[in-house]
């Protein structure tokens, strides 16, 4: 009975490993906010661009027409995009 809650163990400990280098091994992602709506073809032909260079990082670009509000709430949530760019 001690040899099967020894392989037991052991196989909860690798299988936990491989869940997380898995995880470490996805993909990171990046929130982009902005508020233009004429620069979303722009910056999705930056963004497919950069992706392509740097496969491991995945970038969700968000048009936030009510830039100033989303902000100012997301702020108070501690919830900021990763990068942001705000036209004038």
């Amino acid at each position: 009975m001690k040899t099967f809650t020894q392989i037991m163990a052991l196989g909860l400990t690798v299988t936990g490993m491989m869940a997380n280098m898995q995880e470490a091994m996805a993909a990171t992602k990046l929130e982009f906010a902005q508020n233009k709506r004429e620069a979303v073809a722009s910056f999705d032909a930056l963004i497919a661009k950069f992706e392509q260079a740097n496969p491991d990082i995945d970038i969700e670009q968000n048009l936030l027409p009510e830039f100033n509000t989303v902000m100012q709430a997301r702020m108070m949530k501690e919830s900021l995009p990763d990068v942001i760019a705000m036209g004038g």
